[in-house]
């Protein structure tokens, strides 16, 4: 791995995570503010710290006329990820109305110890259409197909009933395992209705999908690939690949979680999932799920 001044990967439970080695010279900063707004050495010119992301850190620049926000950018990837930045504001600012940052100036290397510095626009994303089609986080999960009794959970620790965390929701009595599995069963049956409900409002979401699933078998690859866990089962993958065979790296991974390609046998469940409308916090999270397809489908529409 090309050593990046300023960064040093550290070990983490799944995998090798970024870290800052050493702050920002803010004499640096101040130098290079100082230089693409024009203003003299004895000019005004006061820097002090904003904000910290994952991957920046944002100084405020107060000048006489005003104030400005400088980004310092963790070099994880060098130039490409400034670049990307800003062609992704200058996209929005010509093709959409919605307001973004100015950018007065931005530098996609370190060389000669120019930082890279760009006004702060966090999780903004640009997707290959591929990566669009997938479903939304809060409907991911493990596969389970079949709805948990609660009268095969033990009932809840009495320990865990007396001293509740602050934030916890009452367990009704029974214990947390039933509640993730139930969480899981209606998150199966949300997919359902997912994929039955694009398929209807965009069937080319579906086509885009089922075509795209190797490509995201292999981000998923590049993503786990330093996590000790996951490669047994990124061997086999890769073996199976080289075969010829059809074998879904995230299905292995994420214990069966349904997929895009698994449309067929997804319908099949649509109309249980419409004649079970009172499932135990179902009927808003359904709400959601719609919502959620009816904007999905309009953006599909434009690409």
């Amino acid at each position: 791995m090309i050593k990046q001044d300023g960064l040093e990967w550290v070990a983490e439970t799944f995998g090798l995570e970024p870290r800052w080695s050493s702050e920002p010279d803010i004499a640096k900063v101040e130098s290079i503010s100082r230089k693409h707004l024009n203003l003299k050495e004895n000019d005004f010119c006061h820097l002090s710290f904003y904000a910290q992301g994952a991957f920046n850190k944002l100084y405020k620049v107060e000048i006489e006329d005003g104030c400005f926000l400088v980004r310092v950018t963790l070099p994880v990837d060098p130039s490409n990820k400034t670049n990307s930045e800003v062609a992704t504001i200058n996209f929005i600012r010509q093709t959409t109305d919605i307001p973004v940052p100015q950018i007065l100036a931005f530098d996609d290397s370190n060389d000669e110890g120019t930082i890279t510095g760009i006004i702060d626009w966090e999780c903004v994303s640009t997707l290959p259409l591929w990566k669009s089609c997938d479903f939304p986080e809060f409907l991911k999960g493990k596969e389970r197909n079949e709805e948990p009794n609660r009268n095969n959970y033990a009932p809840e620790d009495e320990e865990d009933a007396n001293e509740p965390a602050a934030d916890a929701l009452d367990n009704e009595g029974t214990n947390d395992l039933f509640w993730e599995h139930l969480l899981e069963y209606e998150s199966t049956m949300l997919r359902t209705l997912f994929l039955d409900e694009m398929q209807k409002i965009a069937p080319e979401w579906i086509e885009e999908s089922t075509k795209g699933a190797g490509k995201a078998d292999f981000e998923i690859a590049v993503q786990h690939c330093d996590g000790g866990w996951s490669v047994k089962r990124l061997t086999a993958w890769l073996d199976a690949i080289e075969k010829g065979e059809n074998w879904s790296l995230r299905r292995n991974l994420y214990g069966n979680q349904n997929t895009q390609c698994d449309y067929g046998y997804q319908k099949a469940c649509s109309d249980y999932i419409r004649r079970n409308g009172n499932l135990y916090g179902y009927g808003e999270r359904r709400n959601i799920a719609l919502g959620v397809i009816e904007c999905m489908a309009c953006s599909e529409s434009k690409v």
